[in-house]
Order: structure tokens, then C-alpha cells, then sequence
């Protein structure tokens, strides 16, 4: 999505619902699941965590936008790190 001042924005995407973004500053923004949110369910769990591993050992395919939030380290890669960063920040033991 593009802005141009300040104004008011629907964004529609069939998979995630509709979001909508008032008094943003120019520039593009995009949206996505926050980090660490495999499923999109718009809750980081150890079911994240678990799908993170699974992933990275490749026994699961995420969507672009999953994977995007299952790199929890930003590196590019999934890995067994990203899937531990979930799991203790999912019990509440930060990283």
C-alpha cells in the first residue's frame, strides 16, 4: 500500500481480512503477521514455535507471509534458532 498524506486507508486481503490505517505518514507500509506468528492467528503459541521447526526441517511449507514472520531473526533463513526464539518468547521467556 502507498499513502500520500495524511489520510484514511482500506486494505482488503481475502486471506487476512480487512485492515484500516488513518493519519500515516507518506511512504509505502505493507502488512504482515507479527513476528514469530506462523499461523497468522494473530497469536505468537508454541503451536507457532512448532510449525517454525517443522518448517525449517522442511516437513511443512509456510505461505510468503508465514515464513516472513517465522524468520524471527531476519537472517533469511528458517532455522532451528527462529523456531526457538518463538518457543521461549511464546512462555515468556524473552529473547
Amino acid at each position: 500500500m502507498t499513502v500520500n498524506g495524511d489520510e484514511f486507508v482500506a486494505v482488503w486481503d481475502e486471506s487476512i481480512g480487512i485492515f484500516t490505517v488513518s493519519s500515516v505518514n507518506n511512504g509505502s507500509w505493507g502488512l504482515g503477521a507479527a513476528s514469530g506468528d506462523a499461523d497468522c492467528d494473530g497469536e505468537l503459541t508454541i503451536a507457532d514455535a512448532v510449525l517454525i521447526l517443522r518448517a525449517a526441517i522442511g516437513l511443512e511449507t509456510l505461505t510468503p507471509e508465514a515464513l516472513s514472520a517465522a524468520d524471527i531473526d531476519g537472517d533469511g533463513v528458517l532455522t532451528m534458532a527462529d523456531a526457538l526464539i518463538a518457543a521461549r518468547r511464546a512462555v515468556g521467556v524473552g529473547v
